[in-house]
């Protein structure tokens, strides 16, 4: 059966459904992701050496790499492999390579094919199922526990193009109505960064088509709360703008509808009473006022420096 390699979360080795046993050593594991990762084209010895052993000695780094490729076979093709399971690997006097040839199943592989083949596509169904694959297939960052500076920009290329992903199905799922689904794109893709202010406003817009004002709140203040603490400045004006509709909305959900009654009946004021907002609602209204009325203040005292620097005079009107 196929060797399956996957590279997302940690690292995990497969044939015919059963892991196979772990590398003895980090290293070992890492020298194979680094081969797979970089499949297209062998490398030098010296190159490997240098950059998994580059604290050692040349002699103890060579040997050393050879120690690892030794571990590295030990596991992927055991004593009495049949033929098709051998030659994972391509190794010569001077060259070290991964084996394309060898029909390895590897999940980096197939989820790049997949977000390439979902650009290429112009049928949404199709960009849509590829999409869908490619994110399933993303169990968690690369090689989650390693820190090397090779897998660090690796890791990022890759959760780009995870997010990139996010941010087409989100698009397919609310132009079909899909809110939910849309959602859970959004939130994914904050977890791989927070502080994306754009995002957060999308997600307010799906909470609000999908008639949840209360949660469209939340994460209008998660936000705020999130730009203050790490960056220490106040949502962009899109942001803030969407606070007014969201409280409009809100305040709308927290009527009453009357219950019809007979004809001549009297209605029980308690139901046409109008709950009216909550403490939090008039708070949160109070305090939007107060950051429009700030960022007008600060306009009108950059509107005057400039008409002093213009002019070298500021209205009385203006001044006080």
């Amino acid at each position: 059966m196929t060797l399956r390699i996957k590279l997302f979360g940690s690292l995990e080795l497969e044939r015919d459904g059963r892991p196979l046993a772990r590398f003895a050593s980090r290293k070992s594991g890492e020298l194979l992701a680094y081969l797979a990762l970089n499949r297209k084209a062998p490398h030098t010895r010296e190159h490997l050496a240098g950059m998994f052993w580059g604290d050692s000695s040349e002699e103890r780094a060579r040997h050393t790499l050879n120690t690892t490729l030794w571990r590295i076979n030990r596991v992927l093709e055991p004593p009495g492999a049949p033929a098709h399971e051998r030659g994972y690997l391509r190794v010569s006097p001077q060259h070290i390579g991964f084996n394309a040839a060898s029909g390895v199943w590897l999940d980096v592989a197939e989820f790049e094919r997949r977000c390439e083949l979902a650009e290429q596509t112009d049928a949404p169904d199709q960009r849509f199922a590829l999409y869908s694959q490619a994110i399933n297939l993303y169990r968690g960052d690369l090689l989650a526990d390693c820190y090397e500076d090779w897998c660090i920009v690796e890791r990022e290329r890759l959760q780009g193009l995870y997010v990139r992903a996010l941010a087409r199905l989100m698009a397919l799922n609310s132009s079909n109505t899909e809110f939910d689904l849309a959602i859970d794109c959004a939130r994914r893709i904050l977890s791989c960064d927070p502080l994306r202010e754009e995002v957060h406003r999308d997600l307010m817009r799906l909470h609000l088509d999908a008639g949840q004002p209360a949660a469209a709140l939340r994460q209008y203040r998660q936000c705020e709360d999130l730009l203050r603490d790490e960056l220490g400045v106040e949502p962009a004006p899109e942001t803030r703008a969407l606070l007014a509709p969201i409280l409009g909305a809100t305040s709308a959900a927290n009527r009453v509808v009357p219950a019809r009654t007979p004809a001549g009946a009297p209605v029980p004021a308690a139901a046409v009473a109008y709950a009216g907002p909550s403490a939090g609602e008039l708070a949160a209204r109070i305090e939007y006022l107060s950051a429009a009325c700030d960022a007008a203040r600060a306009q009108l005292v950059e509107a005057m420096a400039l008409l002093r620097e213009l002019t070298g005079d500021v209205p009385q009107a203006l001044a006080s």
